[in-house]
């Protein structure tokens, strides 16, 4: 699945991003020796007038190869070379990979929105002790209002709380029919602590755990636990963890009835080295709603989607340069791969949103000025139509070398300290290694 979601999910954005630059340098009258997704060794292709069209073996990526764009290439002078091409033409060639993501984005959502777009309510559950519990919230509370902005899903709340995130934003919150004002100043969401909101109702009773012992059943909600009750899911498994091999009293609602059943968490060790108590069962699944428009409305919403796609990406991308936003938040290729693999399993709708919006900032990073990037040789370009003439190709090689050196340790770093983290066999691998450095210590 893991494989299949990386070739699905993943190979038709790089693709729809190397038909760009490919299709506008035909049409400039550009010579196109190699139209290849992924790099390395070729696996498969084949010849087609002047282009040799390949597939790869290192799929994450792609790249199309120009007569003539080799910066100490001699230059034959037949007009069909990329840097005999005027400048503006030079930079239509290079933003058209990015355009063409960024107008392929904005047509999936569009047509997301006509077939039905799932959203989860502003209801939250609240971790406990986190900095969103700290400033007053809730389960169960609703978030209808970010800096006089309404909000009505919790995708949208996500997405505002990033764009304010290290600075002050003022919360209307709905809660038993009263609304409660919150101000909060410097909180960075990846650690705020809310989550769509889960009810403590079990959705389904795991085989070989306590609750299945004990009676208890799908559909079965939880009122209290030793006497306190508890609003959602988060709240009511934080207790259960906690409370290690103690006997707990767990008030049940079934079929409009209450009863008292005693249940004894089972300890079990997490990869980490932890241990919790569980009981065996899962929450049922967030509510959805399914939001569907026409179609005009459709398209001036993916439009906007994917500008807030793009708007949100880049004001993170600052806050990380500030410091102001955790480099722990970003995913890599084998988180992004992972999250598309688990996004398969929920049908084609959330397929699509996850391509359009990968799409979507796959386009707007590649026009950063950043000179490994599409970005960077626009801003070449833009500093020869300034000078006058190119700029040297030895600083060139020197300011690519170094921006993809940076760009491949970022990914290193992304790929070893957050990807493989969210992989178990990952995490028991290195909770045995751990042992076996403290077991040669001793």
């Amino acid at each position: 699945m893991f494989i299949i979601a990386f070739i699905v999910i993943l190979s038709p954005i790089i693709l729809l991003h190397e038909l760009g630059h490919f299709l506008i340098a035909k049409r400039a009258g550009v010579k196109v020796e190699k139209f290849s997704l992924g790099f390395g060794p070729k696996i498969f292709g084949f010849r087609f007038q002047d282009t040799e069209y390949l597939i790869s073996l290192i799929l994450f990526g792609g790249y199309v190869k120009m007569a003539g764009e080799d910066i100490r290439a001699k230059l034959k002078g037949d007009g069909t070379e990329f840097r005999t091409k005027d400048v503006l033409t030079r930079i239509f060639i290079v933003i058209a990979g990015s355009a063409l993501n960024i107008i392929s984005a904005s047509l999936i959502f569009s047509a997301v929105f006509m077939l039905g777009i799932p959203t989860f309510g502003n209801k939250i559950s609240v971790d406990k002790d986190s900095p969103a519990w700290k400033v007053g919230l809730r389960s169960g509370d609703r978030i209808i209002d970010i800096s006089g902005e309404k909000i009505r899903s919790f995708n949208r709340l996500i997405e505002k709380m990033i764009e304010k995130s290290g600075s002050e934003m003022e919360l209307v919150v709905s809660r038993d029919n009263l609304r409660i004002k919150k101000v909060i100043r410097d909180v960075e969401i990846e650690n705020f602590g809310i989550s769509p909101f889960l009810p403590p109702e079990i959705g389904d009773v795991l085989e070989g755990y306590p609750a299945k012992a004990c009676g208890l059943k799908k559909g079965d909600k939880v009122i209290s636990i030793n006497g306190k009750r508890v609003s959602g899911w988060n709240e009511m498994a934080e207790v259960i963890h906690k409370s290690g091999d103690k006997v707990l009293e767990i008030l049940v609602k079934r079929d409009g009835k209450e009863f008292l059943v005693d249940i004894t968490p089972k300890i079990e060790e997490l990869g980490t080295g932890s241990k919790i108590g569980l009981i065996g069962i899962t929450p049922v699944s967030p509510k959805m709603e399914y939001e569907r428009y026409g179609i005009i409305t459709s398209f001036g919403k993916g439009i906007y989607q994917t500008y807030n796609i793009i708007k949100v990406s880049l004001v993170a991308i600052g806050k990380l340069i500030m410091g102001r936003l955790s480099f722990r938040h970003l995913a890599g290729p084998l988180g992004i791969a992972k999250v598309a693999s688990e996004q398969m399993q929920f049908g084609l709708t959330n397929i699509l949103l996850l391509v359009a919006s990968l799409s979507a900032i796959l386009g707007a990073i590649n026009l950063l000025p950043i000179p490994v990037l599409d970005g960077g040789y626009i801003m070449f370009f833009v500093i020869e139509k300034l000078r006058g003439q190119p700029i040297k190709p030895k600083i060139q090689e020197i300011a690519q070398a170094i921006s993809l050196s940076m760009l491949i340790c970022l990914i290193v770093y992304i790929t070893i300290f957050n990807d493989l983290p969210r992989f178990s066999l990952w995490n028991a691998f290195i909770s045995k290694a751990s042992e076996m450095l403290n077991i040669i210590r001793k």
